[in-house]
């Protein structure tokens, strides 16, 4: 898979990073748009916003979220009171709500309320929490991504990762 991720033309790997906040495209509020970063070990301090069309959060043994409640994009990703991040897998409902109002077709299980938003693992997964049921998730994910990607078209543009 990573080898996949790494050949893959529309993905650049940012090491050594680690996402501060998620913002919405300016334009339009309701979609993801850039990610700000900022550098941990030797690029500790740095900071970059990136433009982007969509993102991959898997993190810890605690949903390590609470950046998301302060968020510009706060009020698009659906968050349960212990913090967890709703996707279409974890709670179905919020997203036949969702697809009621307008949202359009909801494809992947991992993707969250926020178009271009996936999330997998520790975030999402409030019974086992084990590494490798998080590493399974992150997989399933991955080829969300790649689907959703696809259905984009050719003439999106690239998407940046963070491991």
């Amino acid at each position: 898979m990573q080898d996949r991720v790494r050949r893959h033309e529309k993905i650049t790997v940012h090491f050594r990073r680690q996402v501060q906040k998620w913002l919405a495209r300016e334009a339009d509020e309701g979609v993801l748009g850039a990610a700000l970063l900022e550098g941990t070990g030797e690029d500790e301090g740095q900071q970059e916003t990136l433009e982007i069309d969509g993102g991959f959060m898997a993190i810890g043994h605690t949903p390590q979220t609470k950046f998301l409640r302060t968020s510009p994009v706060a009020q698009q990703v659906s968050l349960d009171e212990e913090g967890y991040i709703h996707t279409r897998m974890s709670n179905p409902e919020v997203f036949t709500t969702g697809v009621a109002q307008g949202w359009g077709p909801v494809s992947g299980l991992s993707r969250t309320t926020l178009p271009g938003l996936f999330a997998a693992g520790d975030v999402v997964d409030r019974r086992y929490r084990q590494a490798i049921t998080a590493a399974g998730m992150g997989c399933q994910s991955a080829l969300d991504v790649e689907e959703y990607l696809q259905m984009l078209g050719d003439d999106s543009s690239s998407v940046e990762a963070t491991p």
